[in-house]
């Protein structure tokens, strides 16, 4: 059997980080350092493993993630490359994954790989979890997942994966779908879901769009969302709503005249799991605000709406834009299935 060559671009984050004199962690470590540190599995040969960034992911933006996705493209379209791994932080790590998802269209394995802990730490969860993103980028029975995300021993769609908890091991999961695939003894891989459906825009993107996100609370004042939008000029706004996408109810008519001005108004939901949906009457429910013309996000996060609705909105209409969303999310709210 011959070798497989898998590609790796590192962008720092915790899994590059290590203590300076000042016992401060900065991301400091190459990916040649981290592929030195961690088993590759037998087999798998890494090249090119390079670093694009080195960066914390809370500096993470869109334009840097359209560069990152540009660039494992064209890795990808390499023959001999069966798979790639990015080395990314865990703050924004879901919200990269998933714009690299949306503007990527090989089939072959993207897997992301981080850490909890520092490359310099005792119990350091970085080599294993870079060894099995390694190893999952190798996998053919990975092809055609989309962009995934490796944790503690799992792989979750990049669409649903979320951190959810700010320093355990185990921060990330998939609420409401779980994994795509887990990682068992001897590296054995078991898939869970098959991806049944993508969606790619088809035009060129504009990472300067402007697209914002706000989340309101109890006695939210509308105003503030008025003074947002005129001081940005956003042609779109992601509203971060309570359970099932309500809102207070004076920010109704404030979304109507949004809307009637050409602002892209979507709903997201500030609980992890169950989506949104229109089914609450009244000022700031549901059915009102669909009614004056917001979009619902569906099971996408706040923050992951807001990547979607700046990959809809370049050289469109409003009428045109809000045509592109809602397609992408009924694609994005399903196309995975229950492996057989």
């Amino acid at each position: 059997m011959g070798t497989t060559r898998v590609a790796l671009l590192g962008t720092g984050g915790t899994i590059a980080s290590a203590s300076g004199a000042d016992g401060q962690l900065i991301a400091r470590r190459s990916v040649a350092e981290l592929l030195d540190g961690c088993n590759v599995p037998a087999g798998i040969s890494v090249e090119p493993a390079v670093d694009l960034d080195r960066i914390n992911s809370w500096d993470m933006d869109p334009r840097r993630m359209w560069r990152l996705a540009a660039r494992i493209q064209e890795v990808l379209a390499e023959p001999e490359v069966a798979g790639i791994v990015i080395t990314h932080g865990t703050d924004t790590l879901e919200e990269t994954a998933f714009a690299v998802d949306l503007v990527t269209a090989a089939d072959k394995p993207v897997v992301f790989a981080s850490a909890m802990r520092s490359a310099d730490s005792t119990s350091a969860d970085g080599p294993r979890n870079l060894s099995n993103a390694v190893a999952a980028a190798a996998s053919p029975e990975l092809r055609g997942l989309g962009v995934l995300v490796h944790a503690s021993d799992e792989l979750h769609a990049a669409r649903w994966v979320r951190k959810v908890h700010t320093h355990h091991v185990d921060a990330f999961s998939s609420p409401t779908f779980g994994p795509v695939a887990t990682i068992g003894p001897a590296g054995r891989l078991r898939l869970v879901h098959r991806r049944t459906a993508r969606w790619t825009p088809a035009w060129p993107l504009d990472p300067d769009v402007q697209v914002v996100a706000m989340t309101p609370y109890t006695g939210f004042t509308p105003g503030l969302v008025r003074a947002v939008i005129e001081h940005t000029g956003a042609r779109g706004l992601v509203l971060e709503g309570f359970g099932l996408g309500n809102l207070p109810g004076n920010l109704t008519s404030v979304v109507g005249d949004l809307t009637e001005r050409g602002v892209l108004v979507v709903i997201a939901s500030r609980v992890m799991a169950g989506g949104t949906f229109p089914v609450y009457g009244g000022d700031g429910g549901g059915v009102g605000l669909e009614s004056v013309g917001a979009v619902f996000a569906g099971g996408l996060s706040a923050a992951k709406a807001r990547l979607l609705l700046m990959c809809c909105l370049p050289g469109a209409s409003t009428a045109e834009a809000r045509a592109r969303l809602v397609d992408a999310l009924d694609v994005l709210d399903g196309g995975f299935q229950v492996a057989r």
